[in-house]
């Protein structure tokens, strides 16, 4: 295997997407990949061969199964694997953690990709309860390729004003990273891609800003934990608009009770630049840095273009594909690249 073209998009429900391409076999060869992952199919089950059966594709399904919003078609991701493009699939996984049935046939000894133990989950601060709350939503298929294991994902959106939605998208960006943390232990390359929801730095923003303001109703002043710093410059404590480069990390207007967040700050902004930071080997005692963390492929070739990576929809969106190119994908180096979703208004 040379390379592999790997292509990702959220279709904002499968259904619609292939009205537009005809059919499902006309929209795949329409995406000249070898492996293509799409979110958002919005799909409960998957009983329509229609719109899972390819002659020229293997496809891997995982379908919104929570009850917390019976009736609504929204979440699930699939992935599909060209049949004659020589690349192996090992095994594929429904989740993150293991815990759902589903897993394809395998030749793995051990059947399966990663399971995540009850230790592995406390240590990333997610209950058994939560993760499996997470699962249930249909975000994540898993798939082991030999060289690679492809995780594709759909990463929930929520607004920092909603405590449990916002609360629900923290433990899901926990075990991502755990995945990806046991799958780098055991030696293994990794590519995640698919609409993660989150932008790592002003320049991927559609309206870029330094800092992020949000509601934060109180009862006789402001949270202590809300007011660290806010005397430092940039910071604002009367209107909230304050604009500044400084030092200030956290702004309170007290009068309207807004907290001014800035940009890095966020804590899912915080999750993926973690995962893009290069982690040094201490027990090499020469600070050598470790090849287990993610590469932001599009900022690997663009690092200045300023483009927007958050998804902005109309009634028909152009595709702009995210295309990973890979020389063996360096698999003695153990190096591992995050796909961006890029998509533009069409």
């Amino acid at each position: 295997m040379e390379s592999v073209k790997l292509c990702t998009w959220n279709v904002n429900g499968l259904k619609s997407v292939l009205q537009k391409f005809g059919n499902l076999d006309k929209f795949l060869d329409a995406l000249q990949s070898d492996i293509i992952c799409i979110q958002e199919t919005k799909l409960r089950v998957v009983n329509d061969s229609t719109l899972c059966i390819s002659d020229g594709f293997f496809s891997y399904f995982a379908c919104n199964q929570s009850h917390e919003k019976m009736g609504i078609a929204y979440s699930g991701v699939a992935t599909f694997v060209r049949k004659d493009a020589g690349i192996d699939c090992i095994a594929a996984q429904i989740g993150l953690t293991g815990m759902l049935p589903g897993e394809s046939p395998s030749s793995r000894p051990d059947g399966g990709i990663i399971s995540l133990s009850e230790e592995e989950l406390a240590a990333a601060g997610v209950t058994r309860e939560e993760a499996m709350r997470v699962e249930m939503e249909g975000r994540a298929v898993i798939t082991d390729h030999g060289a690679f294991v492809c995780i594709n994902v759909y990463a929930p959106y929520a607004p920092m004003e909603d405590s449990i939605r916002f609360s629900f998208k923290l433990n899901f960006n926990a075990l991502v990273q755990c995945a990806i943390a046991k799958l780098h232990a055991s030696g293994r390359s990794v590519v995640l891609l698919g609409d993660l929801n989150v932008t790592a730095s002003p320049l991927d923003h559609c309206d870029p800003c330094d800092f992020y303001y949000k509601s934060c109703p109180t009862e006789g002043g402001v949270d202590s934990a809300a007011v660290e710093d806010t005397t430092g410059p940039g910071t604002s404590t009367d209107t909230g608009t304050g604009t500044g480069t400084g030092e200030g990390t956290i702004a309170v207007a007290l009068d309207t009770e807004i907290i001014c967040v800035k940009f890095a700050d966020k804590p899912h902004v915080r999750w993926i630049n973690d995962l893009l930071t290069p982690v040094r080997d201490t027990h090499t005692g020469g600070g050598t840095e470790m090849s287990n963390y993610l590469i932001d492929s599009f900022r690997h070739m663009h690092p200045e273009v300023s483009v927007y990576q958050c998804v902005y929809t109309k009634v028909y969106t152009y595709l702009l594909m995210c295309v990973l190119l890979y020389s063996v994908l360096c698999r003695e180096r153990r190096r591992t690249h995050v796909g961006t979703l890029l998509q533009v208004p069409g």
